[in-house]
């Protein structure tokens, strides 16, 4: 498993999509029979929750691995599962939607905090990336004790295109 270490994978498809970006690419056009100088952009990145924190950086082994409540999580332990669930994500409706309201559907409770603040990508940037599986010579408890400190692990590759930093970073299992 690469872990961490997915971004050195990922540095060719960095360098052709900045320059997908920057240069473009001349591309025939088939239907008009003309050559164009294409451009194009990543806009998302769809994968599992251990993918997400792989090319996100997102400490996802933390009680605040919830990546849409960020710092803001409500975890929740399962009684015989002893797996983390994340609760509460009923405050992502608008403040008057009806579900906010319905105790009898969901978990008993009225939801009537806001929905977290986002980060914006300017945050994430100042994280230092650490490659390597045995780069870390912390013991296991006190990784955990930094990871609760710290819930980026590194600034994911990503950020290394001009414009991901622009990108509204939203996580929804992405």
């Amino acid at each position: 498993m690469s872990g961490n270490d997915i971004d050195i994978y990922l540095q060719t498809l960095i360098l052709e999509l900045k320059e997908l970006w920057y240069d473009g690419v001349l591309t025939f056009d088939a239907s008009s029979k003309e050559t164009f100088c294409m451009r194009a952009t990543l806009l998302w990145i769809i994968s599992d929750f251990l993918g997400l924190g792989n090319l996100s950086g997102w400490n996802i082994y933390t009680r605040l691995a919830c990546p849409s409540c960020n710092y803001d999580a409500m975890e929740f332990c399962l009684r015989h599962g002893k797996k983390n669930c994340y609760m509460g994500h009923r405050r992502f409706l608008p403040h008057n939607h009806n579900f906010r309201k319905d105790k009898e559907h969901f978990d008993g409770c009225i939801k009537t905090r806001a929905a977290p603040i986002t980060p914006p990508g300017t945050v994430i940037l100042n994280i230092d990336v650490i490659l390597g599986k045995n780069v870390d010579s912390l013991g296991k408890k006190r990784r955990m004790i930094e990871a609760q400190k710290n819930q980026w692990r590194k600034c994911s590759i990503f950020f290394k295109l001009p414009y991901w930093k622009h990108l509204f970073y939203v996580t929804i299992s992405i």
